[in-house]
């Protein structure tokens, strides 16, 4: 069992933690993590007060997949406006909680005096609705947890 960096991302202010992109090698298979740390310690020493809980937190999301029965979800899909039924990927239930998907989003949502710049000038106008498109994107690249 050995945890690698993969790369370190330092998010805008007022953030003040950095993401580590881990390569994990646990019980014989290679998880892509990734996990908040403190810019006080250092990387070594972050990696090793939390590798314990990396592992556990493995375990525990592997064996909330195999007892995950069906493996399927019903999602509204907007293109034809119905509901389909989609296979849930092992990929989506054994991944990192990253529940400050907040901080990520934070730093690539349109300034906030564009938002309001768009809001003032109406919502039908087009700015308004670049906005909304922009806020979008943030929040398809970034989505929130299914449990949240």
């Amino acid at each position: 069992m050995t945890i690698g960096l993969k790369g370190l991302l330092t998010p805008p202010e007022p953030e003040d933690r950095d993401i580590a992109y881990l390569e994990v090698h646990h019980n014989g298979q290679i998880y892509d993590w990734a996990a908040y740390i403190s810019r006080s310690i250092s990387l070594g020493d972050n990696l090793s007060t939390m590798e314990q809980k990396i592992y556990d937190e493995i375990d525990y999301k592997e064996a909330q997949w195999t007892a995950l029965d069906p493996k399927t979800k019903t999602i509204l899909n907007r293109m034809i406006g119905q509901e389909e039924t989609v296979s849930i990927q092992k990929e989506e239930i054994v991944k990192p909680d990253m529940p400050d998907y907040y901080a990520l989003r934070r730093g690539e949502y349109p300034a906030i005096g564009d938002q309001l710049g768009g809001i003032a000038k109406g919502i039908d106008s087009a700015e308004y609705q670049d906005i909304l498109s922009k806020i979008q994107v943030v929040k398809d690249k970034y989505p929130k947890p299914p449990y949240i």
